[in-house]
């Protein structure tokens, strides 16, 4: 399976990478599976015999069935123009609000704050908690990151951030994009062997972002 990873050093702020899962990471550490674990997963019964399929044959799966088109209510809307109003000038100010109060991405005051104020610190706080000597914490295949790997990303991490907006820095996202909480595709679970933990939730997937959103980078 083909690996995309991220060349050498870049400096940017906006951590966006493509999240690509490979079965082709080695790593120097590998967890231990005990034999008698494993002897028991192979003969639990999952299913909860009081537990029957829901009958869902019973429940229409055509929407008009719910919401007939034919209702005298079927055009009134969900929420009163007022409210709708409200709610897209809201829309506006967190995208593309220029005032003091506005959280925009391409708001002078509200980025200024963050690089000066919460930028360096949030970065660092992921460095320490993901990368420090003594973090454990898996990768692909139930491996457990190498400390040639925190080392790798540690460097890729440490950038200068320009505390300084400036207006250059504005882009739009043009596609699908996904952000990362550091400066690689790698994922990092907590224990796998633990219940809600490993895959595919991944530590370092902060959120995503739909195309046409403005966004703010550093170069």
């Amino acid at each position: 399976m083909k690996r995309i990873r991220m060349p050498g050093k870049k400096n940017a702020c906006c951590l966006i990478f493509t999240l690509l899962l490979s079965a082709c990471h080695i790593s120097e550490f590998e967890p231990r599976i005990e034999a008698s674990m494993s002897a028991s997963y192979a003969t639990l019964n999952y299913i909860d015999p009081t537990k029957s399929l829901f009958p869902i044959e019973d429940y229409s799966q055509s929407v008009d069935k719910w919401l007939p088109p034919d209702s005298d209510r079927a055009d009134v809307p969900l929420i009163n123009t007022v409210t709708q109003k409200r709610y897209f000038s809201a829309l506006k100010s967190h995208l593309f609000g220029m005032g003091s109060e506005d959280r925009s991405p391409w708001n002078p005051h509200y980025i200024a704050s963050i690089l000066s104020k919460e930028a360096v610190s949030i970065r660092n706080a992921s460095i320490d908690r993901f990368l420090g000597k003594d973090s454990i914490f898996w990768g692909e295949n139930f491996r457990i990151h190498s400390t040639r790997w925190k080392e790798d990303v540690r460097n890729n991490a440490y950038i200068d951030i320009d505390d300084i907006y400036r207006s250059s820095g504005r882009n739009i996202v043009i596609r699908e994009t996904l952000i990362r909480g550091l400066p690689t595709d790698d994922p990092t679970y907590d224990n796998p062997r633990q219940a809600g933990q490993g895959y595919p939730f991944d530590n370092l997937q902060i959120s995503s972002i739909r195309p046409g959103t403005p966004i703010y980078c550093q170069q």
